[in-house]
């Protein structure tokens, strides 16, 4: 017997048709169990790296910036607000007038730590409790400020450097949570913490501290010390957020040190009174008040040395004067403006200059060298007695104690010298 073929009925089409919705209805269940939705920033993890000092200058207040892990890319990106180059154009005329270009971007983990081992500086890693989104939010700010367009931004040493942008992008993220936290008083000024840092280098310590102006003498808070990279470091130890719960939670969840140097801790504390500066100023006093006793200056050689020596005193005062007057006029170093040590050290002294080479040759020049000698002399005094008053807060008692026997020995020798005397 041949085979017959038999028609699907439309009882078994209709079965069909249930099936295949019921593998549709029962398709995003099984995807979603083998594949949950995931929010933004859930595969991201946040660290502040910390590092430590190193032996240049612009590492001795050490460093930091953004690490952040992406597990799903597989990425460890860390954001440095810090990069500058010597060797960029225009670069020495920009730091003198205050407008060094600094600019940040991304560079792999793995560079970072090599370069701070190799400098043998110590790396801490602190990671943070953010929330998923602000984590997102983080990456992509700091995504956006590495593009070309964005990634420039002028340096200030003390208000705008590595430190403050890293400070401010996480204050950004936290709703300002980071500076509610640091309004109480820091431990000291701009002034004391960078003398702190730099006291074991002569010429920077010294010369620093005649630069620095009165700004840099007002008490700091917690948020403004957090220029400096440890000072964020503790900063973020001690701040407490909102977790995702509701609670409050340290910003900080763990801290690593992915490096540790082999060198001293930075100082503690910043020096004080440099009596250095007073023995320098009563030798240099006493010094030029003695080459106007009659046995010193009786012979062309000793009326000679006075007024080399006071040329030469005078030579060092009109260089910082000049100093102080172009940083406060030319150049966008706020905490140079309205330097108090102006009144120590100043352009006038350009004019004692061949007032005391002609009191070398003649007494004629006497009189305009003794007269200008006495404004000076009146100059100094006065910046220790406005010490008394309000406003003059500027850390420079050790200068002034360096300028004024300087200028008091020499308007003493100056007014040793009788106009009438016969020339030598």
């Amino acid at each position: 017997m041949q085979p017959t073929h038999t028609p699907m009925f439309p009882a078994s089409r209709l079965a069909r048709l249930f099936l295949l919705l019921a593998m549709l209805a029962a398709g995003p269940l099984h995807a979603e169990a083998a594949d949950p939705v995931q929010l933004p920033g859930e595969d991201l993890r946040v660290f502040l790296l910390t590092m430590g000092h190193g032996d240049e200058l612009w590492e001795r207040f050490g460093h930091n910036a953004l690490w952040i892990h992406d597990a799903q890319e597989g990425t460890d990106v860390v954001y440095n607000w810090g990069l500058f180059s010597f060797d960029e154009e225009g670069f020495l005329l920009r730091f003198l007038r205050g407008e060094m270009l600094y600019w940040m971007d991304g560079v792999p983990l793995p560079v970072t730590l090599a370069e701070y081992e190799q400098r043998n500086r110590s790396v801490w890693a602190q990671e943070l409790a953010l929330t998923p989104a602000q984590r997102a939010e983080l990456r992509e700010f700091a995504e956006w400020n590495r593009l070309p367009q964005n990634r420039y931004y002028r340096y200030d040493y003390f208000r705008d450097n590595c430190s403050t942008r890293v400070r401010d992008a996480l204050n950004l993220v936290l709703d300002g949570a980071l500076r509610q936290e640091a309004f109480d008083a820091g431990r000291g000024t701009y002034r004391w913490h960078a003398r702190r840092l730099v006291q074991d280098m002569f010429v920077i310590d010294r010369g620093m501290h005649i630069l620095l102006g009165p700004r840099s003498d007002v008490l700091l808070t917690r948020w403004e010390e957090a220029f400096l990279p440890k000072d964020l470091m503790e900063l973020v130890s001690n701040t407490m957020v909102e977790g995702e719960g509701g609670a409050e939670v340290p910003l900080v969840v763990e801290t690593r040190t992915l490096f540790e140097a082999d060198r001293p801790p930075q100082p503690a504390e910043a020096p004080g009174f440099r009596l250095g500066f007073l023995a320098f100023g009563l030798l240099a006093g006493v010094g030029l008040a003695a080459l106007s006793a009659p046995r010193f200056r009786g012979g062309s050689a000793g009326r000679w040395a006075l007024g080399l020596a006071g040329a030469g005193w005078c030579l060092l005062a009109a260089f910082f004067g000049t100093i102080f007057v172009l940083g406060w006029l030319w150049t966008d170093h706020v905490f140079m403006h309205g330097n108090e040590n102006i009144l120590q050290m100043n352009p006038l002294s350009l004019l004692r200059l061949p007032a005391f080479l002609g009191a070398a040759v003649s007494n004629r020049w006497v009189v305009p060298a003794r007269a200008l000698a006495l404004v000076v002399l009146t100059l100094s005094v006065s910046g220790l007695l406005l010490k008394a008053f309000p406003g003059f807060i500027q850390s420079n008692l050790d200068v002034i104690a360096l300028t004024l026997p300087a200028h008091a020995g020499l308007a003493v020798a100056l007014l040793r010298i009788r106009p009438d005397e016969r020339d030598r």
